[in-house]
């Protein structure tokens, strides 16, 4: 892989050269259709910790009902190919999102879940 950019931003590296200006807008032009996709911006999800989501309660045996308590928790992992965020919830374990349902059901900030309650 040869960076296009140093230290993750372009204004840092050495003056742009037309060989190197293609590229970089490809690539650039590659991950925003991989973002249209998924719907969801690929920095964020690449570095965030944690996410918050409704929580959760026990309605019958084997099955879980959404409150409207927002609850922060750490991620444990993305998985690209299925589209789905695995969060740890407090309580509850291992728990399953889809990448399609960001701002509905779990979301990077409060706010955005908190516009879901209204």
């Amino acid at each position: 892989m040869n960076r296009l950019t140093k230290n993750g931003k372009y204004e840092n590296y050495e003056p742009i050269k037309p060989s190197n200006l293609y590229p970089a807008i490809n690539k650039l032009g590659q991950l925003e259709d991989i973002e249209e996709k998924l719907d969801i911006d690929l920095i964020k999800i690449l570095t965030a910790k944690e996410v918050y989501v409704f929580g959760t309660e026990v309605v019958a045996p084997h099955r879980l009902g959404r409150t409207n308590k927002i609850v922060k928790c750490s991620i444990f992992y993305f998985n690209f190919i299925n589209e789905v965020v695995h969060i740890h919830v407090p309580k509850v374990g291992l728990y399953c999102e889809t990448f399609s349902d960001y701002g509905k059901t779990w979301a990077f900030t409060r706010g955005e879940l908190e516009n879901e309650l209204n």
